[in-house]
């Protein structure tokens, strides 16, 4: 995939004297603009991943948006950010020297806990899924109780605790990903033409670093294939984009200030720096992605 950064070219050097050299460039742009806007007219259908949601894009035709992550998956993942918000509110800091505010959110951060540890039973999580939601939401509470009783609590033994239980939550939200997003591409492809099936794109955005092993980019992949070189992503290919946006106000510094966070955590939880750089689900999605049946690539399945 080439990627091209057109923004600020063409355009009048600083103290507004014009350049013969910088003049040579002025015409990139609307040329760049006007050859993609005749590619347009031919391109092929396209999937858009827009965070829990797919939007398909039928060439003339308004795009049809759906919801693949389901209750379960948000489940898995409210519970497994517990004690990532409880790391990231006391790391490196001692009880005492809390701020107000940062005490008043862990209060209201207990509140939900406990709230959330009475409707376990009825919260739709599979009976051998239960234990573990408990064991985690049990400790996050001890430890917040304790935090706020002004005691200085483990937050390094914490972290390290939950990481093997946070990575299981991750493993089958992970999956179960790809299994909503498995059943929802099955359902489009009966919309599509055999030639809009087999040509078919997908752009994954991003609003973070790509990640390593993405769930969406290793399903596509698997499901669409196409030519790749060896420096690409796992799933990534002429069909398959990956491409990471900053939306709003983010900027390079916090992209960057975001990434050193992931390596504080991923060596605090997982004993590994570069682990939120692939994506944490990415163990489940592998798994659920090799029992997939192959003839569902096939437009006549």
């Amino acid at each position: 995939m080439l990627v091209v950064d057109v923004y600020g070219l063409g355009q009048t050097p600083a103290g507004g004297r014009p350049d013969a050299l910088n003049a040579l460039n002025e015409s990139f742009v609307p040329t760049y603009q006007a050859r993609a806007a005749r590619l347009g007219e031919t391109h092929p259908a396209y999937v858009e991943v827009a965070g829990d949601s797919l939007l398909l894009h039928l060439h003339g035709q308004q795009a049809l948006k759906a919801q693949v992550l389901d209750e379960r998956y948000q489940h898995l993942k409210d519970i497994a950010h517990v004690p990532f918000t409880i790391y990231l509110t006391l790391a490196g800091r001692k009880a005492g020297s809390l701020p107000e505010a940062d005490l008043a959110s862990m209060r209201g951060l207990l509140e939900k806990v406990n709230a959330a540890e009475g409707g376990l039973a009825s919260a739709g999580f599979a009976e051998e899924e239960v234990p573990r939601q408990r064991e985690i939401l049990g400790a996050s509470r001890r430890l917040l109780e304790g935090t706020l009783a002004g005691r200085e609590m483990d937050v390094a033994a914490f972290a390290k605790a939950m990481g093997p239980l946070l990575m299981k939550n991750a493993d089958e939200a992970g999956c179960e990903q790809v299994r909503t997003t498995h059943a929802q591409m099955m359902r489009w492809k009966a919309l599509m033409s055999r030639e809009e099936w087999e040509t078919f794109a997908v752009v994954n955005k991003s609003p973070h670093q790509p990640r390593y092993r993405n769930v969406d980019t290793q399903y596509f992949g698997w499901l669409l294939g196409g030519d790749t070189t060896a420096w690409a992503y796992a799933g990534e290919s002429s069909r398959v984009i990956y491409a990471e946006t900053v939306f709003g106000p983010q900027d390079a510094g916090t992209e960057l200030l975001s990434v050193l966070v992931d390596f504080e955590a991923g060596k605090a939880f997982f004993g590994d720096k570069w682990r939120l750089s692939e994506d944490v689900l990415s163990d489940g999605a592998e798994r659920c992605v090799k029992g997939l049946d192959v003839r569902d690539r096939d437009w006549k399945r």
